[in-house]
C-alpha cells in the first residue's frame, strides 16, 4: 500500500507541472506579476516647458485644438503593452499602441486633428490599457 501511495504522488506531481505551465502560458505573466498603475490621471490643455499639464479641465471650451493626458506610471516589469483609445460619442476616434520601456515613468498623449481644425463640441473619453485591460479612464467635454 505504500509503494501505491508513492506511485500516485508522483503520477500527480508529474501531471501538475505541465497544468501550472499552460497556465503560465495562457494567462500570461502580466496575470502574475500585477497591472501597469497609473497615477495622476489628467487632462489638459498644454503641457508646460517641464512636462507639467497648464490648465487641468475635463470641460473644455469650443474652439479646441488640442486635448493632452498626461499620467504617471509604474510597471511591474517593462514591456507591458499600453493602448490610448479616444472615444467621440462612445466611438473610437483614435488609438496608439506602445510598449512601456522603463519600470517608472510620465506619459503624455495627445488628441487633435491632422488639419488644425478644433475639436468638434461633445463627449468624448480617453481610456488607457495595459496588456488587454483597462488601467484608467477618463470622460471630458468641449461646449460653447
Amino acid at each position: 500500500m505504500l509503494k501505491s501511495g508513492k506511485q500516485f504522488l508522483f503520477i500527480s506531481l508529474i501531471l501538475c507541472v505541465p497544468v501550472v505551465v499552460s497556465l503560465v502560458w495562457l494567462y500570461g505573466q502580466h496575470n502574475f506579476t500585477g497591472p501597469l498603475a497609473i497615477h495622476s490621471f489628467v487632462l489638459c490643455e498644454e503641457l508646460d516647458e517641464n512636462s507639467l499639464p497648464i490648465k487641468i479641465t475635463e470641460r473644455f471650451d469650443w474652439g479646441t485644438r488640442q486635448v493632452c493626458v498626461r499620467f504617471v506610471y509604474s510597471a511591474p516589469r517593462t514591456g507591458s503593452q499600453v493602448r490610448i483609445k479616444w472615444f467621440y460619442e462612445d466611438r473610437v476616434i483614435f488609438q496608439e499602441e506602445m510598449t512601456i520601456s522603463d519600470k517608472k515613468g510620465v506619459k503624455a498623449f495627445y488628441l487633435l486633428r491632422e488639419d488644425g481644425a478644433p475639436l468638434p463640441m461633445g463627449n468624448y473619453c480617453v481610456v488607457v490599457e495595459s496588456d488587454g485591460r483597462e488601467s484608467a479612464r477618463r470622460c471630458f467635454t468641449i461646449t460653447r
